[in-house]
């Protein structure tokens, strides 16, 4: 994947598609108002669409600068992106396929300010919510179901009524006893 750089993002032009984007976007916020925050939004916008149709299932930017990216399933790429990077990088943006509950409380311990997926649960939103993490969700539904559709994810069900140390907890726990 070839990262995009501010530089090259404002010489390629790309300005001129940025303020369409603000009005179908009105959760996006800008400390202070600029053309480039403008333009930062609309790298992330552009990234993300190119993320959800690829075959990766997160990636991790801290800025303008991919530094995590995995094609593994469920929440393995988010637990592996906290154990090796989290501790090192704050106020990261992370691009996921599919966040419940479970992956909103990990997003908390990989120190997530912003989330974009083109999935995500109610539940989810709560969660960002309540912890100060902006979220992006093409698609929402009550919560994530099993690959069967027949029930709760596990997961999901796992993470219910849990704080992020706690439920980063069980999951080290889940995973160990397999």
């Amino acid at each position: 994947m070839r990262l995009i750089t501010l530089d090259l993002f404002l010489k390629k032009g790309y300005e001129d598609n940025v303020t369409p984007l603000l009005p179908r976007n009105p959760q996006v916020h800008c400390i202070s108002p600029s053309r480039t925050c403008y333009y930062i939004i609309a790298m992330y916008e552009r990234l993300f669409h190119k993320f959800a149709k690829g075959s990766r299932s997160l990636q991790v930017y801290q800025g303008y600068r991919l530094i995590f990216e995995s094609s593994k399933d469920r929440l393995t790429p988010l637990l592996e992106y906290i154990e090796r990077f989290a501790s090192h990088h704050n106020d990261v943006v992370v691009f996921d396929k599919i966040t419940g509950n479970a992956a909103a409380l990990l997003l908390v311990k990989a120190n997530c300010r912003k989330v974009y997926s083109p999935l995500g649960s109610a539940l989810a939103i709560d969660t960002l919510t309540k912890y100060g993490i902006e979220y992006h969700f093409t698609k929402t539904i009550d919560c994530i179901q099993k690959p069967d559709g027949q029930g709760m994810c596990p997961m999901e069900k796992l993470s219910l009524n849990k704080e992020p140390e706690e439920f980063y907890r069980a999951m080290k726990k889940t995973l160990a006893s397999r």
